[in-house]
């Protein structure tokens, strides 16, 4: 039995993501087929089919999922990077002279650089303060513009103090704000992963701070390519990839992947 990490895809099913004591993926509601055989006009309560009771009998129950979130959420933290880009034409800006609602504009005169605010997601390894992400979230920072946020509100600045752009890990480190202590997720066994276990994400979807998500493994190791394939850099394909249904959008990369153990 060996331990492996995993973290998040940004904005994908598939999720190579640092899989904790719990685990993160994509949220989808299973739905068994109920049965209309024309019921009785007066008939109140709807005919209940076996595949109905044994996906109740499998479905976690609301206490499980909270006490996950519970134990797990304040050590999921949100990552806010400054990334300096070319500026697209003002006059490809589909908001006009409207204030950009995202941050910087990343529209303006063509050819200018200019900063760009990003964010994802990322956790606390150790006590020590090195917070694990995806490559790609920090992969283009300004390395004095790195920002850690925890749940309970406090920040601190971070270095980025290794990276593996094969395995788009990366790995920052921070000095724990006066007072606090940082409460690092479990690593967890992932050898009996099997397709059809319930996953949980945690993370900042849309920059949503402590969301969770809830769904199940789709497929085992798949393989998919890292980065945007245009862009002229190098690029790598990631091995032993989880896919899931669990909901993930842009700003979970990085976030762990929970099963429901804990």
């Amino acid at each position: 039995m060996h331990k492996r990490l995993y973290t998040i895809i940004g904005g994908t099913a598939l999720v190579a993501t640092l899989a904790t004591g719990y685990g993160v993926e994509h949220w989808s509601s299973v739905q068994a087929a109920q049965v209309t055989n024309n019921p009785p006009a007066l008939t109140q309560t709807a005919a209940v089919t076996d595949a109905q009771r044994s996906v109740a009998a499998f479905s976690p129950d609301q206490e499980t999922l909270s006490q996950l979130y519970d134990a797990a959420a304040p050590s999921v933290v949100n990552i806010q990077v400054t990334v300096t880009q070319q500026a697209t034409s003002q006059s490809q800006n589909p908001f006009g002279n409207l204030p950009f609602p995202f941050g910087n504009s990343p529209f303006g005169q063509n050819g200018t650089q200019q900063p760009v605010q990003g964010e994802g997601s990322g956790f606390v390894y150790d006590t020590a303060g090195h917070i694990v992400t995806n490559n790609h979230v920090v992969a283009d920072a300004d390395p004095d513009n790195i920002i850690v946020n925890f749940s309970n509100g406090h920040w601190a600045k971070a270095e980025l103090v290794a990276t593996d752009p094969q395995a788009d890990l990366a790995v920052l480190k921070v000095t724990p704000p006066e007072g606090m202590t940082l409460t690092p997720l479990t690593l967890a066994q992932t050898d009996s992963l099997r397709v059809g276990y319930y996953v949980a994400a945690i993370g900042s979807p849309f920059g949503l701070d402590e969301t969770m998500t809830l769904g199940v493994v789709s497929a085992l190791n798949r393989s998919t390519p890292t980065g945007n394939l245009n862009d002229g850099q190098p690029h790598y394909s990631l091995p032993d990839v989880i896919q899931t249904d669990t909901a993930i959008n842009p700003g979970n990369s990085g976030g762990p992947l929970f099963n429901l153990d804990g």
